[in-house]
């Protein structure tokens, strides 16, 4: 009998945080479900805390070389056999009752991609500090909502994990960007929702987002300029020409991301001590140092929750 789920794990360099990842899939009350992990040629012991269990839905794919999180999402789809296809980072967990949930969910709502909202904890924290729509989207969701392409990015909806039909990935043909290396969850979303998916938002977290330790600041900036690049492309399609809201809000986020990109480039010299790096991008561009100051709560509810 072929699973409901399959959830797709893609691991690289994670022997520390990928057992809690596969046991709160283990553990989830849903139980029609395929584990599939794929080891992106780590080269520490996240092949070996894999093969450490016994469960008989797991299964373990090894690619001799790094691919990137895209191409090894690819290739383990291409072999699931869920109704539903479940992204789940080797370096976050979920709930018990996260795939009951987006499946109650996804049945009341006739959804083809179905996300809910999601903790952001701090590495090591005891609890979460905060949700995204909370604090990050600041965005009011009190009841199943269906996301339009306008409200998917006005939202910053690229970051959620959305449970996905497979057949509806299959009958468009669509897979995740291989040439995207940051922002391929983004990329793939937006596309279904413009090919026609029925995306639903439930208002409730499931899904743990754990900010490690150690980002680099250079990767969020790329992240970032991924976007910049996948926008750009996107502002003379002809659906985003006739539909006024959606560019609007494409042109908002745009403008949004600018002013991420020059944050970080202030921010990250500043925390990583390089003073006189970060002095000289503030002075490029004052302005962020009014944004520096809006961010200090939320930075401060981060720290906080590793002590509480």
């Amino acid at each position: 009998m072929r699973p409901t789920v399959s959830v797709i794990v893609a691991a690289y360099n994670i022997a520390a945080y990928v057992g809690k990842a596969i046991d709160s899939a283990i553990a989830q009350t849903e139980g029609s479900f395929e584990l599939l992990v794929i080891d992106d040629g780590s080269s520490d012991g996240t092949v070996d805390v894999v093969k450490s269990y016994r469960d008989s839905r797991l299964r373990l794919v090894v690619n001799e070389w790094n691919l990137g999180a895209s191409r090894a999402r690819n290739r383990i789809i291409a072999e699931a056999q869920g109704t539903w296809l479940a992204i789940l980072d080797g370096d976050d967990w979920w709930a018990p009752d996260r795939l009951a949930k987006l499946l109650d969910a996804a049945s009341a709502t006739h959804a083809d991609l179905v996300a809910d909202n999601w903790y952001l904890i701090e590495d090591d924290a005891s609890r979460a500090w905060s949700t995204w729509l909370n604090s990050e989207a600041r965005r009011v969701v009190t009841a199943p909502t269906v996301v339009g392409a306008a409200d998917f990015v006005r939202f910053e909806l690229g970051g959620s994990k959305p449970m996905m039909r497979r057949d509806f990935l299959e009958r468009h043909g669509l897979w995740f960007d291989p040439a995207l290396r940051y922002a391929h969850d983004f990329a793939l979303f937006l596309q279904c929702i413009r090919r026609g998916a029925r995306f639903v938002l439930i208002p409730d977290a499931y899904y743990y987002y754990r900010s490690r330790p150690g980002a680099l600041t250079g990767q969020k900036i790329a992240q970032f300029e991924e976007i910049l690049t996948i926008l750009d492309g996107l502002s003379d399609e002809l659906d985003v020409l006739q539909d006024r809201k959606l560019a609007g809000a494409l042109d908002q986020y745009r403008r949004d991301i600018l002013k991420w990109i020059a944050y970080y480039r202030v921010a990250g010299p500043l925390k990583d001590g390089e003073w006189w790096q970060g002095l000289n991008a503030l002075a490029r561009d004052p302005s962020m140092a009014a944004v520096l100051l809006k961010r200090v709560p939320d930075v401060l509810r981060a720290r906080l929750s590793r002590w509480t």
